[in-house]
C-alpha cells in the first residue's frame, strides 16, 4: 500500500476496523487507476465530427448490438416469489447536498445551523408536524415490513462524518448499522495531499456491497436496493422485485428514457469489440473530452434512438450474485481491481491551487463487474430495467436544488399508506 495512504488512514480515529478496511481498499483502487492513467480522456463515437471510437451511446448504436433491456410496463406481478426474501433498503445519505439551499429554513424549523444530508434537512408538514424525508424513509420501511410481502425489511444508510449525527437519531430496530464513507486525500501537483479531503463518489457503496458478497462464505435470500436518500420513490415496487427474484437476476440497474432535463446525467453506452460490453459515460468524462454539447444532445435529436439515463437505483440479489462470484478464480485484491469504477477526476480550486478529487460512480462499479463476466465468463451479471416517461416519476424524483423540492411539494401528495409520493390529480 502507498505509504501516504497508509499513514492518512492510520490517523483516522473512532472508525471500526471493517469500515476503515473498505475505505482504504476503495481509495487504493482509485489511486491505482490514477497512477495507471486509466482516467485519461475518453472519446465518444461522434461520426459527424470525424471522431471515431468504439464507445457508442445507445442513441447511435445499431439495434442488433443493443444489450437486453426489460421495459417496466411489461412486468407482471407475483408477490409469492418474495416471501422468503429479506429486503434491505440502502439509502445514500453521505453528502451534504449543498446545491440544495436550505440553511435558513432548516434553522427556522429545527434551530440547527449545521447541514446534514438532504434527507435529514428537507421537511414535509404532515398532520401539523414537520417530518424529514429521512424520517419518511424509515416510515416506508415499516410500511413494507407490515405488508408481509417479504420475510423481513430493514433500512440501511450510507453516511459520512458530516451526516452521521442526524441520521443516527432515526435509528431503531428496523435500521441496520450505517455504512460509513470517509473523506479521502486529493491530488495536488501530481502528489497525494490531505490539505483538501473529499468523499470519492457513491461508487464506494457498490464497492462495499460487492466486496462483502465476494468475501462471504454464503448469503441469505436477500434483495438489496440502493437509492437516493432524499427520494422516497427510489424504492422499487413488488413488480420489480418479483421480476428480479423469479428470473434469478444478480444485479439490476434501473434506467429511464432520457428527457431534456436529464442532459447532465450518466448515459448507458456499449463498447464494441470482439465481445461487446456495457459502460456508462458520465458528464465529467464528456466535458473533459470536449464533447459535452454532443453528450447532452444524445437521445434528444430527431433521428436518435432513445438514450437510457442512469437513475442510480440498483437491486442486488445477494444469494444469486454470490453463486455467480463463486465461479471466479481471482484473489480478493484482483476482485477489487475488477470492480473499481472508471476514474473521474473532479478538479476543485482552493486558495489558488488545483486539487483533483478521485471519484467513481456506482453504476460504473456494477458495469465493470459485468464487463469482466461478459469478457471472461461469457455471460452478463447486470440486467437493465427501463422506465418509460410515464413510469419514471413513480420511482425517480431526484432533488438537486431547492426548486426541485418546492416543485415536488406542488406536484405530488405524500401517500401515508405506501410511504411514497403520488402525482396530484389535475
Amino acid at each position: 500500500m502507498n505509504e501516504f495512504i497508509q499513514k492518512y488512514f492510520q490517523e483516522i480515529k473512532d472508525v471500526d476496523e471493517y469500515s476503515l478496511d473498505k475505505n482504504i481498499k476503495y481509495f487504493s483502487a482509485l489511486y491505482e487507476k490514477f497512477l495507471d492513467e486509466e482516467g485519461k480522456e475518453l472519446k465518444i463515437h461522434e461520426p459527424e465530427n470525424d471522431i471515431i471510437s468504439n464507445i457508442l451511446p445507445l442513441p447511435i448504436l445499431n439495434t442488433e448490438r443493443y444489450p437486453v433491456i426489460q421495459d417496466y410496463c411489461k412486468l407482471s406481478e407475483n408477490i409469492e416469489s418474495l416471501k422468503d426474501y429479506n429486503l434491505i433498503l440502502c439509502k445514500m445519505n453521505a453528502g451534504l447536498g449543498s446545491s440544495v439551499e436550505r440553511a435558513d429554513e432548516l434553522k427556522k424549523l429545527t434551530g440547527r445551523i449545521e447541514l446534514g444530508s438532504k434527507g435529514t434537512d428537507l421537511f414535509l408538514s404532515l398532520d401539523g408536524k414537520n417530518k424529514s424525508l429521512a424520517e419518511l424513509q424509515l416510515a416506508q420501511t415499516e410500511i413494507l415490513k407490515k405488508s408481509n410481502i417479504f420475510n423481513d425489511v430493514k433500512l440501511q444508510n450510507l453516511v459520512n462524518h458530516e451526516t452521521l449525527k442526524e441520521v443516527e437519531k432515526l435509528k431503531n430496530e428496523n435500521v441496520k448499522e450505517n455504512i460509513l464513507q470517509l473523506k479521502m486525500p486529493t491530488i495536488c501537483d501530481e502528489k497525494l495531499t490531505n490539505k483538501r479531503v473529499a468523499p470519492a463518489g457513491h461508487a464506494f457503496l457498490g464497492f462495499s456491497f460487492l466486496s462483502k458478497i465476494f468475501s462471504s462464505t454464503q448469503m441469505e435470500q436477500e434483495l438489496i436496493v440502493i437509492g437516493n436518500g432524499e427520494d422516497l420513490n427510489s424504492t422499487p415496487d413488488s413488480r420489480i422485485f418479483a421480476w428480479v427474484a423469479e428470473n434469478q437476476i444478480p444485479i439490476t440497474m434501473i434506467t429511464t428514457t432520457k428527457l431534456e432535463k436529464d442532459k447532465k446525467g450518466g448515459q448507458i453506452s456499449v463498447v464494441t469489440g470482439e465481445i461487446d460490453y456495457v459502460t456508462i459515460v458520465e458528464k465529467a468524462q464528456a466535458q473533459k473530452s470536449g464533447q459535452l454539447e454532443y453528450f447532452e444532445k444524445l437521445g434528444l435529436r430527431e433521428n436518435d434512438k432513445k438514450s437510457l439515463f442512469n437513475t442510480n437505483i440498483i437491486v442486488i440479489n445477494a444469494k444469486v450474485l454470490k453463486e455467480k462470484l463463486s465461479k471466479l478464480e481471482v484473489s480478493e485484491d484482483e476482485f477489487h481491481r475488477i470492480i473499481s469504477p472508471d476514474l473521474i477526476k473532479n478538479n476543485k480550486t482552493e486558495n489558488g491551487k488545483v486539487f483533483t478529487q478521485l471519484e467513481g460512480a456506482i453504476g460504473s462499479t456494477m458495469l465493470n463487474l459485468d464487463k469482466f463476466f461478459r469478457l471472461n465468463v461469457g455471460e452478463p451479471v447486470v440486467s437493465f430495467l427501463n422506465l418509460d416517461p410515464d413510469a419514471r416519476e413513480k420511482f425517480f424524483i431526484p432533488i438537486k436544488t431547492i426548486e426541485d423540492f418546492n416543485e415536488l411539494k406542488e406536484k405530488y401528495n405524500y401517500n401515508s399508506k405506501s410511504g411514497r409520493f403520488d402525482l396530484k390529480e389535475k
